[in-house]
């Protein structure tokens, strides 16, 4: 590589890295300024925001920018000294700058098919866990000025997963649970609540021996049960839970007077623990359900009751765990097309730590004369949405398990976008859009088809190639090797310049939409329903050669 191709590359990747950082630097302004209020109650993610969309809006004038430091260094940059030597050519910089440009296409690729649609769909987490973060804050507010400090605990624990270093959440937290230790203290009853702060994982084993020192045979029993099926040679463990199952039938005899409800009570443990093992956690559930309520005082009854809601809770739910986040921020009123035929409105989605709940569906099939089925929670577990209304956990029989849970061709995370088309279209990156575009139809989205897409991307694509060979080999012609040009004149310039750029790029964008639109009637009639992206990357290809040609065909003599 001689001297004055090395110039002319850093020349442009110099130029490019400057005027995409001042833009950048411009965005972040811009954006800082026109923010919305409601994103404004968490620093780090409001920073967070306004990066992305900083970057979002930069990253879509990539081709507006290339084309932009392609003409500044054809018609002004490529004249300053370092180039004005005798072995100066024009194929020393126009060879270097076509290679860098392939390099700029592959970059402009990948921010279209990849970086864009996931910095879209970041801006959209952090926009929905601000305005999290924000109803939390001020719900917790409500809540305590009722007095209901229970829920403002529960309220703020969401808040400070988002934003842990806001001081007044945190002295509304422990003043939460001061009134709550005062109440507590005055029923001459132990507090219920704990400071913010999260216990180390512990095994069964170590459970079972600290419940074991504090005389909670009930709860040493349970781990000392669990901890064995793990480790079934351990003399130690056995020791311990022989001990333990002696202390238990001790304690055991206190309470049962009767010998015969001693064994009964043993009898339905132990079928539950076979229940349990065998995986059937409803029947499990049924079963030590009844026993916590019956003998509430034995804490093991209520860890193994507590493993079995854990199991169920992977294939069903608790309308409580819904009700508790219904204060949350929703997407309102979707409707979608299901796999069973179904037409499915939900009056509210709420995304929350990972799961999302649905209130409020109305369900109708699409054949003459269904009437309309009702349900009051959804909740989307395992590839479908569990329906039900008031009940608790409740087995369904195997054949009517289709009226039970509603299965969308896609997930809730794109179902949340009913209403927003664009916004949706604009977060799918090239595999979403090859994978799901059937699917989304589906399911009622008015989407651009596989083709159309393609087709639009290469004409974003053709657009930065052929308007940078073309106006970088004019500007290259009209350029005056004999002067810089003056500083008013390049102000100037650089003013216009990105403009004309830009309206350049929209137009070819524009032309591009319009041989997308002639391919309904040109591709039946010339070329026998030839594929819309093919036919478009054709006619594409025909400027593209024109603009090549045009781009080598300059003199390289030094005028």
């Amino acid at each position: 590589m001689n001297k004055i191709t090395k110039n002319a590359l850093q020349f442009l990747i110099l130029s490019f890295l400057i005027v995409f950082i001042l833009t950048l630097i411009f965005f972040l302004l811009y954006e800082s300024r026109r923010i919305d209020e409601e994103y404004l109650q968490v620093k780090s993610l409001k920073n967070a925001l306004l990066f992305r969309e900083a970057l979002l809006k930069s990253l879509k004038l990539l081709p507006t920018l290339v084309i932009f430091i392609y003409v500044l260094c054809f018609s002004a940059l490529f004249t300053l000294k370092p180039f004005q030597t005798d072995a100066f050519t024009y194929s020393s910089v126009a060879h270097p700058s076509y290679v860098l440009l392939v390099l700029f296409l592959i970059l402009i690729l990948a921010s279209e098919l990849l970086i864009i649609p996931r910095l879209s769909k970041e801006k959209a987490e952090i926009k929905y866990r601000l305005q999290v973060a924000r109803r939390a804050a001020s719900y917790a507010n409500e809540l305590f000025e009722r007095r209901n400090y229970e829920k403002v605990l529960s309220v703020l624990d969401v808040y400070l997963q988002i934003d842990n270093t806001n001081q007044k959440m945190i002295d509304l937290y422990n003043s939460a649970i001061k009134n709550i230790e005062e109440i507590a203290a005055v029923r001459a009853l132990a507090p219920k609540a704990t400071t913010y702060k999260e216990k180390a994982p512990e095994t069964y084993y170590e459970k079972g021996q600290a419940a074991y020192e504090d005389e909670d045979y009930y709860s040493a029993l349970f781990y000392f049960e669990r901890a064995l099926e793990l480790h079934r040679d351990n003399e130690e463990l056995k020791e311990l839970y022989r001990r333990t199952r002696a202390q238990v039938a001790r304690s055991l005899g206190s309470i049962t007077k009767e010998e015969e409800q001693k064994k009964r009570l043993i009898q339905q443990k132990e079928r539950g623990i076979e229940y349990l093992k065998g995986k059937k956690y409803y029947e499990a559930y049924a079963v030590f359900s009844s026993l916590q309520k019956k003998y509430p005082q034995m804490s093991d009854l209520s860890l193994y009751l507590e493993t079995v809601v854990k199991e169920l809770e992977k294939i069903d739910f608790l309308p409580a765990e819904l009700r508790e986040s219904e204060w949350l921020p929703s997407i309102n009123n979707l409707i979608f097309v299901d796999r069973q035929g179904y037409v499915n409105t939900v009056e509210r989605i709420v995304p929350f730590r990972n799961n999302y709940y649905f209130y409020n569906i109305k369900r109708i099939k699409m054949s003459r004369g269904s009437p309309m089925v009702n349900w009051k929670y959804g909740k989307w577990i395992n590839g479908g949405i569990r329906l039900k209304n008031n009940e608790g956990f409740r087995k369904v029989n195997e054949k009517d398990l289709e009226g039970y849970i509603t299965t969308p061709f896609v997930e809730p995370g794109y179902l949340i976008y009913t209403g927003e088309k664009n916004a949706l279209q604009g977060m799918l990156n090239v595999y979403e859009r090859f994978s799901l575009s059937e699917n989304l139809r589906m399911s009622g989205f008015d989407i651009e088809s596989k083709e159309r897409y393609a087709a639009q991307k290469l004409g974003i694509l053709f657009s930065v190639y052929v308007l940078t060979l073309f106006i970088s080999a004019f500007s290259w012609a009209k350029r005056s090797i004999y002067e810089f040009p003056p500083a008013f004149k390049l102000f100037l310039f650089i003013i216009v310049v990105p403009f004309l750029a830009h309206f350049l790029h929209i137009l070819y964008v524009d032309m591009n939409s319009l041989i997308i639109y002639s391919h309904r009637y040109f591709s039946r009639v010339l070329f026998g329903g030839m594929n819309l992206a093919v036919y478009a990357g054709i006619i594409n290809g025909i400027f593209a050669i024109f603009a090549t040609l045009y781009y080598l065909s300059q003199s390289s003599r030094v005028e």
